[in-house]
């Protein structure tokens, strides 16, 4: 019988930078503004009654896509586009700077058209998310967080019996490389920039931490 005594890697969560999700959420919410400005635009330029699967076409078709729709209303079919949309008093000028940019703005961040409005999927807010944090990379690393998260609880328990100088930490900063003292939360916080270096084997890939 063959046994496996190597435990399964399991990443752990070293940082999720919060101000870094919030401006892309923001950039996000300006980009779903701007389309759905756009399907204004274009709805009122085709008319009826259109649902979420034809208002999605036409962000991702464009302008070629609007045009396609309202061709299909022609009362003049033989004629050109221009002897039609002057018969039913439309201006396709400001459908097509409209829409200009639309289908690489839609594709931009993961959109859902959801009840006629451009929206951030639940997954595209999850993926915006996963992309601001950093894991581990390594059981060393899980090793020295483990151990960094032991060493904060006993010094910041230090500090609160007035052990430590809070208002000077550079000699413990000094010496111990796998904390810091962070000025936000007034407390010791594992160093995630020293610790993501750790390589497989326990060395320091690079310096700058």
């Amino acid at each position: 019988m063959t046994t496996t005594t190597d435990k399964e890697f399991k990443p752990q969560l070293l940082y999720k930078d919060e101000s870094r999700i919030k401006e892309i959420l923001k950039q996000s919410d300006d980009t779903s503004e701007k389309l759905n400005q756009a399907l204004d635009v274009a709805t009122n330029f085709i008319g009826g009654d259109l649902n979420d699967e034809d208002k999605e076409n036409i962000l991702l078709g464009g302008f070629d896509k609007a045009m396609e729709m309202i061709r299909a209303k022609y009362q003049f079919p033989d004629a050109d586009d221009e002897f039609n949309l002057k018969s039913m008093g439309k201006d396709a000028e400001p459908v097509e700077l409209a829409l200009r940019s639309s289908k690489s703005l839609y594709r931009g961040f993961e959109y859902d058209t959801l009840n006629g409005k451009v929206i951030l999927s639940g997954n595209g807010k999850k993926n915006i998310e996963e992309g601001a944090c950093t894991y581990t990379k390594n059981e060393a690393q899980n090793a020295a967080f483990d151990l960094a998260k032991r060493i904060c609880k006993n010094l910041n328990e230090a500090m609160s019996y007035g052990f430590i100088d809070s208002s000077d930490q550079t000699p413990i900063a000094q010496g111990v490389k796998l904390t810091k003292y962070s000025t936000e939360t007034k407390n010791y916080v594992p160093n995630v920039n020293f610790l993501k270096h750790i390589d497989p084997f326990g060395g320091i890939r690079s310096s700058g931490y």
